[in-house]
């Protein structure tokens, strides 16, 4: 897998399809099956902090300066967020196959979200209410522990059967369509190379 240390700005759209943050989070990777060609979007601690204010969550408007004095010297954060991420595909790709969660998986992100807890850079004014969850300073490990938070969300809220892998790139998407039949992250991507290649393969068989 490739690195890609380049300061993304607001993340584009097409990032952002999977119909939920936990989701948009393991798709921070280009490419999940094409692995040797894939890009790693999560290159340093503004990317993550770019990534968390794109996606919805409740963050300060100047994180991304703000994480940026606060300094991560080892990377250690960096690091910590691509290991959640990766965690986070092995649980919901797991309950969208209709597998057993990986139990070192849920409880690393459980840990991941009880310590950005305990270390009182998260506000949760309304408990049952995961929306209301925040981030108050900034702080890495608060961030990574918003995150994580998302993740048990998605884990528990979302409907197993309606949660999807993408068959050409390996993205996780929530299929909200009324009959369930979505199979593409993005038609005007996956979907469409996908058709463009069984054109060529079926030219090619044909001559």
């Amino acid at each position: 897998m490739q690195d890609e240390r380049t300061l993304y700005g607001r993340w584009r759209e097409t990032r952002l399809v999977g119909g939920h943050p936990a989701l948009d989070f393991t798709n921070s990777v280009s490419d999940r099956v094409a692995c040797a060609e894939a890009v790693d979007r999560l290159g340093s601690l503004a990317d993550l902090a770019d990534w968390a204010r794109s996606a919805g969550l409740t963050v300060p408007p100047s994180l991304t300066n703000d994480l940026s004095r606060v300094g991560d010297a080892a990377g250690n954060a960096v690091i910590r967020a691509r290991t959640l991420r990766e965690e986070a595909y092995a649980a919901l790709s797991a309950r969208a196959q209709g597998e057993a969660l990986p139990p070192d998986s849920l409880a690393q992100v459980s840990a991941i979200a009880a310590e950005g807890m305990a270390n009182g850079s998260l506000r949760w004014p309304e408990p049952n209410d995961l929306s209301s969850l925040r981030l108050e300073r900034p702080d890495p490990v608060g961030l990574l522990g918003l995150i994580a938070w998302q993740i048990l969300d998605a884990l528990v809220r979302l409907p197993g059967e309606r949660l999807r892998v993408c068959p050409r790139c390996g993205w996780l998407f929530f299929d909200s369509t009324r009959g369930g039949k979505r199979r593409w992250c993005q038609m005007r991507t996956c979907g469409n190379r996908e058709k463009a290649q069984r054109h060529r393969q079926a030219k090619s068989a044909a001559a």
